[in-house]
């Protein structure tokens, strides 16, 4: 939701070290997940310089990547100054008003600005930071809440029954609208996640004069769930598994809700786990399991692409176990029996209905060695009763380039636009071509290029909307075609309409 840096930067990257720069942004493909970036470092977006398309702008006009917004710099500022105005802008973004709802991108701004020069005086430092972007629109946070209200029937409370390893709890809530009153409208699913105990972690400090630092992350899944909400209430149980830390200490119930209209959020941490029930009963089998490559046409020995995708399908009577406390429970994939390649899925799982029971996992493997291959897939319950399946395939090299999207912005176009395009499949050097035709397929223009062509990487051609006849096109609709050419001699293509205005 939010991209937050503060440090050394500028027009072209982030840091000495170079965490991001264009060529970064220009593989992403995140056009369904936009960021807000916050960059509290020098002109990172100095967007009156007509010499230059800074990184910042890059971010911004992206088609098929980059951030929402932004708020960031056009001059050079102060990492002291910085520092406060961004824990402001932070401050005033993520705070409800007395409605409970959260502000808008620019009156955050607005408040968090008059807050920093109010205090600080630091007027000139505050001016040089700007919003990028539409100020009416709010972050993705949702303004309906989400509370706890039982555990085992009892009132949900900081007293509350402790969660044990192998013993069985269900949970009440509801869902509240903005002012904290019952949503009794909201008919939709609610999707709980239970965590352990945060636990204490080190940064790695790279850096020969970097640090050390312990700080706290809560990463240890004991339950992932997806149940029905009715009339803004909904309950869901759990076994809490077998591998947690036994210690006693705060959990966290965290939760999302949907209904097709609005969304909701909260979370509980008075909830305490630590310690063993052993009240439920072990019934000595392992989660069932359905497993196939890319779809469920897939036959053990199929022949494939060197880029498959896992499809794994998931039940137990108990629960999934998602828990990476005890090494070995985890659910695995490995390639050709090779420890060094297991892939770790616990993160991928998605529950499907009846809380952990069912699920699902879409795991996807990037180029993987031609030649004939196993896979084995292991999935654990609450107890540790384990399931397994195995898939055989063949790779073969991929011959096929894949047109994933084509588009152009601006559109209309004005004067000159660019198009941009990206693919999947064969990759590498190929001839790519755009011809442009009239509503009554006459060919007016086109563009020839070679290019060297990267997986799922956003391409751009700039075209300056002009023919053949090296005139500015009339207005009206055209169409464009996209024809790539590989290096295996396959052709793909893919239309766009255009307006030119």
């Amino acid at each position: 939701m939010i991209f937050n840096y503060s440090g050394h930067g500028g027009s072209t990257r982030l840091a000495q070290e170079d965490i991001l720069n264009k060529p970064m942004v220009a593989k992403w493909n995140n056009k369904n997940k936009l960021p807000l970036f916050i960059t509290a470092t020098c002109d990172f977006a100095p967007f009156d310089d007509y010499s230059q398309f800074s990184l910042g702008e890059e971010l911004l006009l992206g088609n098929l990547n980059g951030a929402i917004g932004l708020l960031t710099t056009t001059r050079l500022v102060f990492a002291s100054s910085n520092r406060i105005i961004n824990n402001n802008y932070l401050k005033y973004s993520l705070k409800r008003d007395s409605a409970g709802r959260y502000p808008s991108l620019g009156l955050a701004l607005k408040e968090a600005k008059n807050f920093t020069v109010s205090n600080s005086g630091d007027y000139i430092n505050a001016r040089k930071f700007i919003l990028l972007g539409d100020p009416a629109m709010k972050l993705a946070i949702p303004d309906y809440k989400i509370r706890s209200t039982s555990i085992n029937g009892k009132p949900f409370l900081p007293t509350s029954d402790t969660l044990k390893s192998l013993n069985k709890y269900i949970i009440t809530g509801e869902v509240l609208k903005p002012e904290g009153l019952l949503a009794n409208d909201f008919n939709g699913y609610v999707y709980p996640v239970v965590y352990d105990k945060p636990l204490l972690i080190k940064t790695r400090g790279n850096d020969a004069q970097s640090l050390k630092v312990d700080f706290q992350s809560r990463q240890n899944i004991l339950y992932k769930g997806k149940v029905k909400a009715q009339n803004g209430r909904f309950t869901f149980d759990f076994i809490v598994p077998k591998d947690i830390d036994l210690d006693y200490g705060s959990s966290k119930i965290s939760y999302y809700a949907e209904n097709g209209i609005y969304d909701a959020a909260g979370a509980d941490i008075t909830i305490q786990t630590g310690g063993v029930g052993l009240k439920e009963k072990n019934d000595g089998v392992g989660p069932r399991l359905e497993c196939y490559l890319n779809d469920s046409t897939f036959k053990n020995g199929s022949t494939l692409g060197p880029n498959p995708i896992l499809k794994l399908k998931m039940y137990d009577s108990s629960g999934i176990n998602f828990s990476e406390l005890a090494f070995g429970h985890e659910i695995t994939a490995r390639l050709d029996q090779d420890f060094r390649k297991t892939y770790f899925l616990n993160n991928h799982f998605q529950p499907t209905s009846s809380g952990s029971l069912k699920g699902t996992i879409s795991y996807p493997f990037k180029s993987v060695p031609s030649g004939s291959h196993q896979l084995d897939v292991r999935v654990w319950d609450v107890f540790n009763n384990s399931g397994t399946c195995k898939l055989d395939f063949k790779v073969v090299p991929e011959t096929k380039t894949n047109i994933l999207s084509f588009g152009c912005y601006p559109n209309p176009i004005i004067r000159e636009a660019t198009f941009t395009f990206a693919v999947d499949g064969l990759t590498g050097s190929s001839d790519i071509e755009i011809q442009v035709f009239t509503s009554l397929g006459q060919a007016v223009a086109s563009i020839h290029t070679s290019m060297i062509l990267q997986a799922e990487h956003v391409n751009e051609i700039t075209w300056e909307g002009v023919g053949k006849d090296g005139l500015l096109l009339h207005r009206g609709f055209y169409y464009c075609k996209l024809i790539i050419k590989n290096e295996a001699g396959e052709i793909q293509q893919k239309l766009l309409k255009v307006i030119v205005s």
